[in-house]
């Protein structure tokens, strides 16, 4: 499956792919990026479409780690942001003609060699207004912010482990109108958070010095790394960064082991809608990835396409599967036991934070809930799924199928 972009360097509609050949042994990190570039070239679009003239973009952690395009960085976070952004303006100016937009970058690095690289890169690229910023990214939080003042920011928090100073962080996005996007790196964190040379870091990690005794309170079943993250969501609802924050698990290429998962922290519902569409399809692409990956280290031959077996993948186990609607149906019989009715955006909207569910996943759910009588909804005749503004109540008859 190919990497979907819409625009080229001339500012038309086109397809075009992420150069696999640059993320041999580094699967993870290519669908991290994979999403990054589909989401970021989505919001930016719809960004500068609308009422901003201006688009931030903030590297806090840029690297660059490993990548092979030493010149280019175009399998780097930083190196696709800028190359993507400036299609994006290109693109937005051609469609809005005496429309004029800026784009604004600012990446933070604390390794002294990968400082210099993105100073490099910098002054290869004179025409366009990248800063970069030395040091760790909290401490430049504040010089950050004097370089940004306007228009709409995408942070990208991507740390090569856990140890993040999250109150500050979340200061520093809550007095912005933006999004963010979160590496949480699950099994750095999995690995570390039961290591109590490290128990103070983690309490900044989460917001809470108290954390050890905090997470007691969170359901005995619950994953420890899961846990953890929990804390994190709830650190930066305080902070005021994000009322919604959805995510989704990326997988090691070779075994059924949580890499890393990305989470999405936005004040706007279509931001959640948004995240868990492309979820849909960069999940397609992950499992495609980890079949190439798995036949490449045996060997053998494989009966179906990649394509097949992804599409089956993730009909089992992926997004909106079976196991996923069950709990679904669990959330909505819950929140209907609080109140009384419940519009179908706000339900769809609770769901979709919380599960690996697209909005018509959820439509589905409500349509099987209601031909086995265990929720109601008016719709006109012949209508059966139900839209925004459908109030969902719970009981009723049965519906015929």
């Amino acid at each position: 499956m190919a990497d979907r972009s819409i625009i080229d360097n001339g500012g038309t509609r086109r397809s075009m792919n992420l150069p696999s050949e640059l993320y041999e042994g580094r699967e993870q990190t290519y669908i991290k990026h994979t999403f990054l570039r589909r989401y970021l070239e989505a919001l930016a679009v719809k960004v500068l479409m609308g009422g901003f003239t201006t688009f931030n973009y903030v590297d806090g952690f840029a690297g660059p780690w490993n990548t092979i395009d030493n010149e280019g960085c175009s399998d780097s976070s930083f190196g696709l942001a800028v190359e993507l952004l400036e299609q994006v303006r290109r693109y937005v100016e051609e469609q809005r003609p005496g429309r004029k937009l800026k784009v604004r970058f600012c990446l933070c690095e604390k390794e002294p060699g990968s400082v210099q690289r993105l100073r490099e890169f910098a002054k290869r690229h004179p025409a366009i207004e990248i800063h970069v910023f030395d040091g760790e990214f909290e401490n430049n939080l504040d010089e950050i912010a004097q370089r940004i003042p306007d228009g709409f920011t995408f942070t990208f928090i991507d740390p090569t482990n856990w140890v993040v100073r999250i109150t500050e962080v979340g200061r520093f996005l809550n007095a912005r109108t933006g999004e963010f996007l979160f590496n949480f790196m699950t099994e750095e964190v999995s690995r570390h958070s039961v290591n109590p040379k490290v128990a103070h870091q983690f309490g900044d990690f989460v917001g809470d010095s108290n954390w050890q005794e905090t997470v007691k309170l969170l359901p005995e079943g619950m994953k420890g790394e899961l846990r953890v993250l929990h804390l994190l969501k709830d650190a930066f609802r305080k902070c005021g960064s994000a009322k919604f924050l959805p995510d989704f698990s990326i997988l090691k290429p070779l075994i059924n082991r949580e890499k890393m998962r990305l989470m999405l922290g936005t004040n706007n519902p279509k931001g959640v809608k948004l995240f868990r569409d492309i979820h849909e399809k960069v999940e397609k692409e992950e499992f495609e990835k980890r079949r190439q990956a798995k036949a490449a280290d045996t060997s053998q031959d494989m009966l179906f396409s990649d394509a097949d077996f992804a599409q089956y993948e993730q009909g089992e186990r992926g997004i909106g599967c079976k196991r996923y609607r069950e709990v679904t149906e669990e959330i909505i019989v819950d929140a209907l036991s609080k109140r009384q009715e419940i519009d179908f955006d706000d339900l769809a909207l609770e769901v979709m934070e919380r599960m690996p569910m697209r909005e018509t996943h959820v439509k589905d759910v409500c349509v099987s809930m209601r031909t086995r009588g265990l929720i109601r909804y008016s719709l006109p005749p012949k209508a059966k799924k139900p839209k925004p503004g459908t109030m969902i109540s719970a009981g009723g008859s049965k519906t015929p199928p």
